[in-house]
């Protein structure tokens, strides 16, 4: 009996002491803490660390002055909103007190940060706003424009959802430090103000009543390596096109195919479609998201084309070869296959591919509703033991339940009995060079 009574009170002194540490916590000036209380762990932490950003909130309010537009809330919801965004991720580092005993039934939950500490707080975002934008200043000078505006844009985004946001600073390319808060929108304006989309090629097939354009996409006068856009089709926007190296094409059918004039764009930057940071994702959907009306474009048709289709006038020259390769043969064999694509029948060049060949092709050309880009190509071969590769064959692919449309750039395998055995995308110029550089058994480049 004196053992049981001796349990109750050390429970109960326990209890008392959990109780203590938990209150003497939410009063010392020296904390800012979130109480929860609910039957589970999981309810109790929740509420605990809702309670503890309204809490930030407070402290952090003022800051956020400039960024608060007045629509529907306060800016104490947007503060919160904003503060919101940090909980799955530094919130749940900060320390917590959890007391099980003092209500039967319920489970107490305080988590806290010291307030000089609240600082340290928002560290690991401003690393991560200096390393977007780092890459983004990277990208640019690639000319991969698309990861340039993506990057600068959540850079931006996790920017405005700092409470440091108007002394952040970081160094471009000529070593000055710049504040971010007015670097990052000039530096995605300036890109918007650097491009240029110029029709080099326009193609009409009277048969599909299909318009195929082929635009020359330039930034600072050099070919972009990435880039996504949309256009207006005459009803809607399309789905996103890539830009690869240089080239991007736009599609009109039916009514809208018969005459084009100009050629209305919306340059992606915000690519929400390809979030993978969680950080970002909360963001995107607790706060604002800043507009740029200048990512709108118009490409004026001022030049008059033919009307005619691609293959009408299809020319393939392969650059002279240093091996024995008898290049007359392969240029009318690509020839022969672009047409067919061009006119579609497929039927009419299986005779030209291996078996295993021609499955292929059927899975990235046919599958892929792949096109034509132009209706001149100059290519070259390498030999690689006894086969001849043919490159680069670029194409326009539409995969099905494919949210965009993108160009890529074919090689055309050659077995030793000259049909073509293998369809691969092709490596950048760049990239090949460098591995028949290292190493020679590769084969060699003409």
């Amino acid at each position: 009996m004196m053992k049981f009574r001796y349990l109750l009170m050390v429970l109960f002194i326990s209890s008392s002491l959990f109780s203590s540490t938990i209150n003497e916590l939410r009063n010392d000036n020296n904390y800012l803490s979130g109480y929860g209380e609910a039957e589970s762990y999981e309810q109790a932490n929740k509420k605990a660390l809702q309670d503890l950003i309204s809490q930030i909130s407070v402290q952090v309010e003022a800051n956020f002055t400039d960024m608060y537009e007045e629509k529907n809330g306060t800016l104490t919801e947007f503060t919160q909103s904003i503060v919101h965004t940090y909980s799955n991720t530094t919130l749940k580092n900060v320390q917590s007190k959890v007391d099980e005993r003092s209500k039967p039934g319920k489970v107490i939950v305080l988590r806290y940060i010291e307030k000089d500490n609240l600082t340290d707080l928002f560290a690991a975002r401003k690393r991560k706003i200096i390393d977007y934008t780092k890459t983004a200043i990277k990208a640019e000078q690639e000319l991969r424009i698309g990861d340039a505006l993506k990057n600068y844009y959540w850079a931006l985004l996790l920017l405005r959802s700092h409470p440091d946001n108007n002394n952040i600073e970081c160094s471009f390319e000529d070593e000055r430090d710049f504040t971010l808060i007015t670097a990052l929108p000039d530096r995605i304006e300036k890109i918007f103000s650097f491009l240029s989309f110029d029709i080099s090629g326009n193609y009409y097939d009277p048969t599909d009543e299909k318009r195929t354009v082929k635009l020359d996409v330039k930034c600072n006068d050099q070919n972009v390596q990435n880039l996504d856009f949309s256009y207006y089709t005459g009803d809607n926007w399309s789905r996103n096109v890539t830009v690869k190296e240089g080239i991007g094409m736009v599609e009109f059918y039916d009514e809208k195919a018969k005459s084009i004039k100009d050629i209305y764009l919306k340059i992606e930057y915000k690519y929400f479609n390809r979030i993978f940071d969680n950080e970002i994702r909360d963001v995107k959907e607790d706060t604002n998201h800043p507009e740029f009306s200048s990512s709108r474009m118009k490409v004026y048709s001022e030049k008059q084309f033919p009307e005619k289709k691609i293959s009408a006038n299809l020319q393939v020259e392969i650059a002279p070869a240093n091996e024995n390769i008898d290049k007359e043969i392969y240029e009318g064999i690509i020839k022969e296959i672009l047409v067919a694509i061009d006119k579609k029948e497929d039927e009419k060049i299986k005779h030209l591919f291996t078996l295993k060949g021609y499955e292929t092709f059927q899975k990235i050309i046919k599958y892929g509703n792949a096109t034509l880009t132009d209706e001149n190509f100059s290519l070259y071969t390498t030999k690689v033991n006894e086969n001849v590769i043919v490159r680069p064959i670029p194409m326009l692919f539409s995969f099905p339940e494919n949210d965009r449309q993108f160009i890529e750039k074919l090689s055309f395998i050659f077995n030793e009995e000259q049909k073509i055995e293998s369809i691969t995308f092709t490596l950048s110029e760049k990239a090949i060079s460098d591995i028949l550089d290292k190493n020679e058994k590769w084969g060699t480049l003409n």
